[in-house]
């Protein structure tokens, strides 16, 4: 189901998709946010169930995903 990024999360985000030839369907090759924090270091999800989220159209997966940057790893030193 399609849902609003989060305030924190910096819109538009840069998301790039492809038409698989032949069908119908569209694949999203990766999405990247940038948070409203202190964090500047970068961090990869991998995620393997659809999606719907794109430049300004988010979902729940994704938005758990930015919650976890924003609360969990703002402090967190790599």
């Amino acid at each position: 189901m399609a849902e609003s990024y989060p305030t924190y999360v910096k819109t538009p985000t840069d998301c790039k998709t492809i038409k698989i030839i032949g069908t119908e369907i569209s694949s999203r090759r990766y999405l990247k946010a940038e948070l409203k924090n202190k964090y500047h270091n970068k961090i990869l999800f991998i995620l393997m169930n659809p999606s719907k989220a794109g430049k300004t159209i988010s979902d729940k997966t994704i938005n758990k995903c930015a919650h976890t940057a924003f609360y969990d790893l703002s402090e967190l030193k790599i």
